[in-house]
């Protein structure tokens, strides 16, 4: 069996790490589809820890800090480490991911528009919204998710 940290992913974490491992191995039918088989291949142990070594190899190639990476996603600065030699050493971990780095490339850009558009001090924002939405993308920004 194998082993996972003590330490308690957030649900919004979690949520984004299945969704990720969707993107990566499961983009043929539906989402529901790939859960069932999923379901019956892996146990939720190795389901989590699958979406954490997808996501860290992920994180990593959109260069976000290691230190970042090991407090949203749980893991020690030992496996981030060694994920990250094994990134560096393999010229083909970037071509598996391209797909999905360029789509969140192209959500990034349209979330900035918006944030331009709805800017406040337009007609009909609320500035308490128009500052959540800051927030929020640079949150996203500085964590990767």
């Amino acid at each position: 069996m194998t082993q996972i940290s003590r330490r308690r992913l957030s649900d919004r974490v979690n949520l984004k790490l299945q969704d990720l491992l969707y993107q990566l191995l499961g983009n043929r039918h539906s989402k529901k589809e790939f859960e069932s088989s999923c379901g019956i291949l892996f146990t939720a142990t190795e389901k989590v820890m699958f979406s954490k070594r997808i996501a860290l190899i992920y994180l990593l190639l959109k260069n976000i800090d290691q230190r970042t990476i090991c407090d949203v996603l749980k893991v020690s600065k030992a496996t981030v480490s060694k994920f990250a030699l094994m990134c560096n050493q393999s010229p083909d971990v970037n071509k598996h991911y391209q797909y999905v780095l360029k789509r969140e490339k192209l959500v990034t850009v349209l979330e900035e528009i918006w944030m331009l558009i709805m800017s406040p001090g337009t007609v009909g924002v609320s500035w308490g919204a128009a500052r959540q939405r800051k927030w929020e993308h640079e949150r996203k920004k500085e964590l990767g998710m």
